[in-house]
């Protein structure tokens, strides 16, 4: 589920991802943070909602929340999290499942930009149903003049003619795809806590330095 709202002083996603903002669901104890997609200064905020079948708050988010329902917003948090387009080293997202959703933000601040850095994303996702902005990911890199590229990795199932297996992301494969330590890219790396761990593992031992790997990781709610 994608949702777009007007929010106050929101923070100008031309010059970065905002992160998530947390809430809670009428009658709730528990928060979640839901992830902001970004948009240009003065347009409406647009928040990306993946539905866990065992959640709290993404059901109700996705099924139970009407036009004219009012929100407590509070955040965005993850500020650290940023990519502004005064930075001139190539860049290599990386994301699982739903953690494409912030990425997504700086990929549309780099192709508003026409920013001719490359900044690649490496996108591991359930298959290709489970994945999130496909035709928007596949215009954004048709329209970048080799500046953007988007690499899928489905883990369970692909599209008919993929020419790659079904399984997860190896590191032998993150070496091939990622862009290489020669190139000193900036990495921001979002998904499930053990997707972090695992692809921030590799990335060191391939010889990226911790300064330039990003992180922001999530479990379910």
């Amino acid at each position: 589920m994608a949702a777009a709202a007007p929010l106050p002083g929101a923070p100008d996603a031309a010059g970065s991802a905002p992160g998530s903002v947390s809430g809670s669901a009428p009658g709730s104890v528990s928060g979640d943070s839901s992830p902001l997609t970004g948009a240009p200064p003065g347009a409406n905020v647009e928040f990306s909602i993946e539905e866990l079948a065992d959640g709290e708050v993404s059901p109700y988010l996705v099924r139970g929340l009407e036009i004219g329902d009012h929100l407590e917003i509070r955040g965005p948090v993850g500020g650290y999290f940023v990519w502004k387009a005064t930075q001139p080293e190539p860049v290599q997202l990386i994301a699982g499942g739903s953690g494409v959703v912030p990425l997504m933000s700086m990929l549309r601040t780099h192709a508003a930009a026409g920013h001719p850095t490359p900044m690649k994303l490496l996108y591991s996702v359930r298959g290709p149903q489970f994945a999130f902005y496909t035709d928007e990911l596949r215009r954004i890199a048709d329209t970048s003049m080799g500046a953007a590229s988007v690499d899928y990795a489905f883990t369970r199932s692909a599209p008919e003619g993929s020419d790659r297996s079904v399984g997860r992301l190896m590191r032998e494969e993150l070496e091939m795809l990622a862009l290489p330590v020669s190139s000193s890219p900036t990495i921001y790396l979002c998904g499930p806590n053990s997707f972090v761990e695992g692809i921030s593992q590799w990335l060191l031992e391939l010889g990226h330095p911790a300064s330039r790997i990003l992180t922001e990781r999530f479990g379910g709610a």
